[in-house]
């Protein structure tokens, strides 16, 4: 099959060690459905040197939902609601920022488990917010991971979900909203608010060898083609697209086409109107998995995007960023008027405003 971009990342090491991978936005695709930014943090691989923990000051949002899930390591989430949260594997934290939220990623405590303190990987969407939502309060959700739906796929229609498969298994998470046709008879909705959920989605597909197979739920398998390809992204959604976690790729079909192979870190923008297929990989060694990030949803109208602003007016990203600088930098802001609110509050549990981030560029 074709697609419409295979988006390469563009890598930047945020500290020694740990480095983060840009899908979106790219050129000639700023957004996929509602996301406009896809990151992936850190290596699917152990390093062999222990890098730093991972630790961002606080740092203001306006207009757009943060959505994180980890495949390894542990973060403390703090925010400007009150909220401390630490996301583990496995779960998924969203954090809508409406007219305007404050958080920090911390490293977990002196008293973290050996699995807290892992080197850290994981993936982050931010989606844009509908306009009725971009002025609206702040709010935080936190999903633990038994919690998200869960699927095993089977081989085949008769397979039982209760006990390891002889060859590789499938199965696929759903991390963020609803959509039926998503894969097969997956169909609950994700408990993780978000608004319109059945506009947009994303969920972790896996293929895994017999090892590292684990029973999932609700038992309930989804159908695959007589080939054993498992149908992931139905035709039906406005813009989707693929991307692959773990070496050698993924692999990914469309009928009377020839396959697609996603390589590792890649991202696949797909062309609507084809239902799509992941293809298993051949059996590997024990342990060994093939996961994929499968998103998308309906297409949004162009957003203006600065730093971390996200709004329909340039006129918000202004005031967002005159509010900004006069909480952390207010020898070089002016005041806000009298009587007026700041967009952004301080952080509980963080030092004061003077380690906050600054924003680029100074005043304008």
């Amino acid at each position: 099959m074709s697609a419409l971009e295979i988006i390469a990342p563009k890598v930047k090491e945020l500290v020694v060690g740990i480095s983060v991978r840009r899908l979106l936005p790219s050129y000639p695709t700023q957004t996929v459905g509602p996301f406009i930014f896809l990151d992936h943090m850190g290596s699917p691989s152990l390093p062999t040197t222990l890098p730093p923990p991972l630790s961002v000051p606080p740092h203001p949002h306006i207009g757009l939902s943060t959505v994180t899930f980890l495949f390894r390591g542990a973060l403390l989430h703090r925010d400007s609601l009150g909220t401390s949260q630490v996301i583990r594997p496995g779960d998924v934290n969203i954090m809508h920022a409406g007219r305007g939220v404050v958080h920090s990623e911390r490293p977990v405590n002196d008293t973290a488990s050996a699995e807290d303190r892992q080197p850290l990987h994981g993936i982050q969407f931010w989606s844009v917010l509908p306009p009725h939502l971009e002025h609206a309060p702040a709010s935080f959700q936190h999903a633990t991971a038994s919690s998200l739906p869960e699927f095993h796929l089977s081989s085949s229609s008769s397979s039982s979900s209760s006990s390891p498969p002889s060859s590789p298994s499938s199965h696929a998470k759903l991390l963020i909203g609803s959509r039926p046709n998503l894969l097969g008879s997956f169909s609950l909705p994700s408990p993780v608010t978000v608004p319109d959920p059945d506009t947009l989605y994303a969920a972790l597909f896996l293929h895994a060898t017999p090892a590292s197979y684990t029973s999932v739920s609700p038992s309930s398998p989804a159908s695959p083609t007589a080939d054993g390809s498992i149908p992931v992204l139905a035709s039906d959604a406005p813009q989707r697209a693929v991307y692959s976690v773990d070496a050698p790729g993924v692999t990914i079909r469309a009928r009377g086409r020839a396959d697609l192979h996603v390589p590792q870190f890649h991202l696949a923008v797909l062309k609507e109107g084809e239902d799509v297929y992941v293809v298993p990989p051949p059996a590997g060694k024990a342990g060994e998995v093939a996961r994929a990030v499968v998103l998308g949803g309906a297409k949004v109208e162009r957003r203006h995007v600065w730093w971390n602003y996200v709004a329909t007016s340039s006129d918000h990203i202004a005031r967002a960023r005159a509010h900004w600088g006069a909480l952390t930098e207010p020898e070089s802001y002016p005041s806000l008027a009298h009587g007026e609110d700041n967009l952004f509050e301080t952080v509980p549990g963080e030092p004061g405003v003077q380690e906050y981030i600054r924003q680029p560029g100074g005043r304008k």
